[in-house]
């Protein structure tokens, strides 16, 4: 097109953007309701957008800026403020800077509405609707983005603009989309924005891969793939949750004690620990967050209604697979906790306030005696069992079994008769049917009944979202296993993938793409469905007041080590991190120095809490401690070396 052409063009067009003319057809309604206050939000600069022409453009294809048009546009029901680069944030003359004038005057006055640009906008200043008599009839905030910024993070620090503590008005966010009419759905191959959008979950999908060790669905897998151009992604080094979730989990399910025994004490091709040191080191950093304990809570509070319903004072629990020992954590009494693993079984007692037991042992030959435990709870525990090989005999001594049959009859031998039996196992490994299955096998085959009052069924979390957490069989012990006649296929489970963090749902209508993300949340809401059935019960998990228990003299408290004071004390409560230094000090000097005893190591350890607490390093950062920690236990010890 020629410039004449081009000129010509424009001079009849009275907006010179199909999404200004879509900007304005909402405005008018917007206006209309007057019920609303807006923002609007350009991810340009602001030439031509929220500011007037230069002074010097005065040629032949000058036109009205956005920021004029809306001032001429709804002038005056509507007063027009804008934020952008030319406004200025320094007091003059004794007055409140030309910003901070604007930013009060948009907040409280119910007519004024704001463009802006996306950097102006993003960092230090508060637009939050305050709840005052001059806006008791705003009802909603609508931000409209013309573009889209540059990152995600950007849009979120944008967003926590308009986010106030305390704040009642609702926010809504409009994305513009520019798109060709003749091929609405052509979103890889159309629009501009359409690749900007694209352009943006890639690197969201990238950072959460490389980044996070959020692994990601085979979907998103094939997306990133598609948008690979002569560049090779690798994730090295590999992140501990990465590690843990696509190598450890999928290699201990459905193994079995002794297969799992030797995995453990075999090399990981992480970070030089075996296998057992890395779960040990790795998996309680996090798991509150996790699954493992979104469960704990919500058994926890079934516990406590089992208890309040049958009047049991002082009830003796026992918590089979205890791993890092989230459940006594979670319930907040004391607990006889049972681990394959020594090094785990360190973690669930060094974690733990009050006092508890913490025995070693094999789920199938459980260390307790028969008839001892009001509550049994096997959390997220039975998928390690092995169910293929017939390795034990049944509790009769009879017929062989496999251990995954013989963990669940241990689970009613310890149990006292009208007990609780509780277990649970990740929701992705049943399904309807065969909870089912499962169900009937225990019911029928291990001598367990349902409770009215304590439905089994699927787990959900419902406080910020219906996201499902596990499977729960809720069974009280009225008998002794019978396996007669009994099918083991019944207790087959579903091994899908252990995660799925990030969900996406893609809806390719005018190049619309939704992006949810699951972020890490510590869900206290829950409700237990039974499947087939219209029974559900909804659960809600209060922390236990552990400091009024102790203070009672109901439960004794934990006593920690002095490393672990010094560690609190020193603001450093990341889980494993005291029994990270020890392992990195023996695993570097004392094969250099074999005379170096255990005290003297964590005398060191204690020296190193001392000295990084009295330095100015940053101390927000785990990664950071950690690497400040290993200097200067290096340092101590090379100089202990050389005396």
């Amino acid at each position: 097109m020629t410039n004449s052409e081009l000129q010509q063009a424009w001079q009849s067009t009275e907006i010179l953007s199909s999404k200004y003319g879509r900007l304005f057809e909402d405005l008018d309604q917007y206006a209309a309701d007057d019920d609303k206050k807006v923002v609007i939000v350009s991810g340009f600069y602001q030439t031509d957008v929220t500011s007037e022409q230069e002074p010097d453009r005065k040629d032949q294809f000058a036109f009205l800026s956005l920021y004029e048009q809306l001032h001429q546009h709804y002038t005056p029901a509507k007063k027009f403020l804008k934020i952008d680069g030319t406004v200025s944030l320094a007091p003059k003359n004794g007055q409140l800077a030309e910003r901070e004038q604007i930013r009060r005057e948009f907040r409280t006055n119910p007519n004024a509405w704001l463009l802006t640009t996306n950097r102006a906008s993003r960092l230090g200043i508060d637009l939050s609707i305050p709840d005052t008599p001059a806006n008791k009839n705003i009802k909603e905030l609508v931000i409209i983005h013309l573009d889209h910024a540059d990152t995600y993070a950007d849009e979120d620090q944008f967003l926590g603009r308009f986010l106030g503590v305390g704040q009642k008005v609702p926010v809504r966010r409009y994305y513009y989309t520019a798109t060709r009419q003749e091929y609405p759905d052509a979103v890889r191959y159309g629009m501009i924005d359409h690749g900007i959008t694209e352009a943006l979950r890639y690197k969201m999908l990238l950072s959460q891969m490389m980044l996070d060790g959020i692994p990601l669905t085979p979907k998103q897998e094939e997306f990133v793939k598609s948008n690979l151009s002569h560049i090779k992604v690798s994730s090295q080094p590999v992140t501990p949750s990465r590690f843990l979730y696509d190598v450890f989990f999928r290699l201990v399910r459905g193994q079995g004690y002794e297969q799992n025994m030797r995995l453990f004490s075999s090399l990981s091709n992480f970070e030089g620990l075996t296998y057992a040191e890395f779960f040990q080191a790795y998996y309680p950093y996090h798991d509150e967050l996790t699954i493992a304990g979104h469960n704990a809570r919500a058994v926890s509070e079934v516990v406590r209604r089992f208890q309040t319903d049958r009047k049991i004072t002082r009830p003796l629990i026992a918590s089979i697979g205890c791993g890092a020992g989230i459940f006594q954590y979670s319930l907040g009494q004391r607990v006889t906790n049972v681990d394959m693993s020594p090094e785990m079984l360190k973690v669930a007692r060094g974690r733990q306030v009050i006092e508890g037991e913490f025995l070693e042992g094999n789920a199938a030959n459980l260390p307790i005696p028969s008839e001892s435990q009001h509550i049994t709870e096997a959390g997220l525990m039975i998928h390690w069992s092995n169910h293929k090989e017939k390795q034990y005999l049944d509790n009769r001594g009879n017929e062989r079994i496999t251990e995954r049959m013989k963990i669940l009859i241990e689970l009613f031998r310890v149990t006292t008769t009208g007990g609780l039996i509780s277990i649970t196992v990740p929701h992705t490994h049943l399904n309807p049917a065969s909870f089912s299955r499962w169900l009937q096998a225990l019911e029928t085959h291990f001598g367990g009944r349902p409770i009215p009052t304590l439905p089994s069924g699927l787990i959900s979390a419902t406080d910020f979202r219906t996201e499902p957490i596990s499977w729960i069989f809720n069974l009280e012990k009225i008998g002794d296993p019978n396996l007669a006649d009994f099918d083991p296929t019944s207790l087959a489970l579903d091994f899908e993938p252990l995660t799925d963090i990030i969900d996406t749902k893609d809806r390719r209508n005018g190049g619309e793409i939704n992006l949810e993300v699951r972020p890490p949340i510590p869900h206290q809401e829950f409700r237990i469905d039974a499947p087939g059935t219209t029974k559900s019960q909804h659960l809600r998990y209060n922390l236990p007041d552990l400091k009024t228990i102790i203070e009672k003299g109901l439960l004794p408290e934990r006593k920690k080590s002095i490393a672990e004071v010094l560690a609190d004390e020193v603001g450093i409560d990341e889980p494993g991190m005291v029994w990270r230094l020890r392992h990195f000090a023996r695993q570097s000097w004392q094969s250099r120095m074999p005379f170096i005893t255990d005290q003297e190591v964590e005398e060191q350890i204690l020296t190193a809490f001392e000295t990084w607490s009295v330095s100015k390093r940053p101390k927000h950062s785990s990664e950071v401690i950690w690497d400040d920690l290993q200097s200067i236990l290096n340092m101590l010890m090379g100089a202990k070396y050389h005396e």
